[in-house]
């Protein structure tokens, strides 16, 4: 599964609680193995929430996103999206592609 946000969003924070809230209820369907979870974002890294961080929101995010096996991709442009894969370009601190 691949959740995340795309270029020009203005807030993150719902997308970070929609991972955590799915993540949850496949973990309480007894299914979270199955299903592997990667959050995709332009965000220079996790918990930068548009405004370069609020307090430690990378850190704990980082962590949170560790304790429930969901991995990040930052920096990142979806850039299609199949029935089978997404795919995405990580780009550098200049927005270009890395």
């Amino acid at each position: 599964m691949v959740i995340g946000a795309a270029s020009g969003t203005s807030c993150f924070g719902p997308a970070y609680e929609f991972a955590t809230i799915i993540e949850t209820d496949l973990r309480k369907r007894k299914i979270r193995d199955r299903v592997p979870i990667t959050y995709v974002t332009p965000e220079p890294y996790v918990g930068h929430m548009g405004l370069g961080g609020v307090g430690d929101s990378k850190g704990l995010i980082e962590s949170e996103f560790r304790q429930r096996h969901i991995k990040w991709i930052c920096n990142a442009r979806v850039v299609e999206v199949t029935a089978t894969e997404v795919v995405v370009n990580e780009l550098d601190a200049r927005g270009q592609l890395a």
